[in-house]
């Protein structure tokens, strides 16, 4: 297999060789002449801290999170499901009649769905009316509704009823459009005056006489609130942290189980949920235990529109669960509006719930051959003709964290099969909290002949906090290691 190198260090070569060589004619006759040249490949030469290292993973983490005190925090969060107001709102009913039996009736808006309307205002929707009048006269027809209002005037309708020979007859009144009206009750009651004067100013009763609501959207509702299910998916959270590890242990201290609603309801809200557990890594599965899943817990409300409380529920006794090597949290959460009691408050068409549900892990804890794999193409581009002959990889390091590590290095083909490795066994390089350490690394012919077939370099590393994993260490954003690494090359033509 031909061995080849970067083109920019292609021309490190050529120029290498023409000042080396001199005059070339001075070999003009001489065959078989051939030459070496030596020099080196930088591959890596950078300073990185964990929040790098994480920041540059492919892992699924939401965010990491710096604190004051340079404390580093991973989190995997759930996107936030959010549930709007007008969901809730749609829960009353949009169209409904509305029978005016009598001159003054009042037509209960209590506990419909659950929602109970003190004031509520319309966005949109109609008033359309049908009467049949058996009288033998003409009749001014005045219908007025004190509680629903548009700038502090109540609707009033008025129709005539025109006489027709014949016996009863019905007629009606085309929809009324109730954009930008609101809607007041007294203690639920919406309430509605009509009359039917004849010629003579004497009232007539229409038999019967209806009003049909219809289409009603309502932006804004104040009033009482009981048992509102609000019906949300089953939520998973993905935990990729534990993909790339082969073999060893991690330990997190002080690991958490966070679910956080902020609300805008302004009206109380119970979260429960139906089941909460864990898939691990080996496929098994475990149950989250605490009082969220046993009794729910209740979001505070706000006290007025536009603003929004914010519910917190912390489980920090996950540890076990969590250092078990998770995989995926699987839940199925349900919100109740106003459970139990009738409850008094407001929704609008803007107000929102948003339930989302983390796990947060402060970097501090403990590792013991904690082993992942990273990789990287060997992609080397020589002239035709060129051979590699000798290598050698010169690791240089320098260690602000309290991790030791120790590699092994494989040569690989490209499906990362292992061709050869570096060292006859694992190699500590990394020292905790360390001054700089430099570490060369012979290629001996047999690994020379298996880096020329290799396309890949598999670099795999045994991580361990001090003392042997046994001592509990927190990493800060500040601290970083560096890490330079070269290859020497010496190529024959």
């Amino acid at each position: 297999m031909k061995t080849t190198f970067p083109p920019r260090y292609g021309l490190l070569l050529l120029l290498a060789l023409s000042l080396s060589a001199c005059r070339l004619d001075d070999f003009e006759g001489v065959e078989g002449f051939s030459y070496e040249a030596e020099f080196a490949l930088p591959l890596l030469n950078t300073s990185v801290t964990v929040q790098d290292l994480l920041d540059r993973s492919d892992n699924s983490l939401s965010s990491i999170e710096v604190r004051e005190d340079q404390s580093l925090w991973l989190r995997y969060e759930d996107e936030a499901e959010v549930i709007d107001g007008g969901e809730v709102l749609d829960d009353f009913p949009a169209s409904f009649p509305l029978p005016i039996d009598e001159q003054e009736v009042a037509y209960s808006l209590a506990n419909r769905n659950g929602i109970g309307i003190e004031m509520a205002d319309l966005r949109s929707g109609t008033l359309r009316f049908e009467w049949r009048s058996p009288h033998p006269d003409d009749l001014d027809l005045t219908i007025t509704f004190p509680g629903i209002l548009r700038n502090n005037q109540p609707l009033v309708v008025q129709a005539f009823i025109a006489y027709q020979d014949g016996g009863p007859y019905r007629g009606s009144i085309p929809p009324i459009d109730l954009n930008g009206y609101s809607v007041r009750t007294n203690e639920g009651d919406l309430e509605i005056n009509y009359r039917a004067l004849d010629q003579n100013g004497i009232h007539r009763d229409l038999d019967p006489l209806t009003a049909f609501a219809e289409n009603w959207i309502i932006d804004r509702v104040q009033g009482t609130w009981q048992n509102i299910d609000i019906p949300l998916e089953q939520n998973e959270l993905d935990v990729d942290l534990y993909n790339s590890q082969v073999e060893g242990e991690l330990y997190f201290s002080n690991p958490r189980l966070v679910i956080e609603v902020n609300n805008s309801f302004g009206v109380p809200v119970l979260m429960s949920t139906d089941f909460f557990y864990v898939e691990m890594e080996d496929g098994s599965t475990l149950s989250v235990e605490n009082e969220f899943v046993e009794e729910g817990f209740w979001i505070e409300a706000p006290t007025s529109a536009g603003a929004s409380r914010r519910s917190t529920f912390v489980n920090s006794n996950i540890t076990d669960i969590f250092n078990g090597s998770p995989s995926r949290l699987i839940y199925q959460p349900n919100l109740v509006v106003a459970p139990g009691a009738p409850a008094t408050g407001f929704i609008t068409a803007a107000s929102q719930v948003d339930v989302a549900v983390r796990f947060e892990l402060p970097i501090e804890g403990s590792a013991r051959n904690f082993t992942v794999d990273s990789s990287t193409e060997l992609n080397f581009d020589a002239e035709e003709g060129q051979e590699l002959k000798a290598a050698q990889l010169k690791l240089i390091t320098e260690n602000q964290l309290p991790l030791e590590a120790q590699i092994q290095i494989y040569f690989t083909d490209a499906q990362e099969q292992k061709i050869d490795s570096v060292f006859s066994d694992f190699q500590a390089v990394l020292v905790a909290n360390g001054p700089p350490t430099t570490t060369l690394i012979d290629i001996d012919e047999e690994q020379l002949d298996h880096l020329r077939e290799s396309e890949r370099l598999l670099v795999r590393a045994r991580l361990s906090t001090t003392g042997e994993g046994s001592s509990p260490v927190s990493i800060r954003a500040d601290q970083e290691m560096t890490i330079k690494l070269g290859l020497r090359a010496t190529v024959q033509q």
